[in-house]
């Protein structure tokens, strides 16, 4: 089981394909709501752009994921 709270932590960089594309990126934030009907765990990977907004994945619709550092 990957322990994604540790990833995020420690701000790993991370690729993984979502919906058939490649992303790469390091992982900024983690959630896992208690309550399944808030919604499904997500990661949150840096933004190149310098925004303070963060691009977020469902962990369910991540495949293969790879810690690349």
């Amino acid at each position: 089981m990957i322990d994604y709270e540790k990833l995020a932590q420690n701000h790993k960089k991370v690729s993984f394909t979502w919906y058939g594309r490649e992303i790469q990126g390091t992982i900024v934030y983690y959630d896992d709501p208690e309550d399944e009907e808030d919604g499904p765990a997500t990661l949150a990977l840096e933004n190149n752009d310098n925004s303070r907004f963060y691009v977020a994945y469902e962990i369910p619709t991540i495949t293969d994921l790879k810690v690349l550092d």
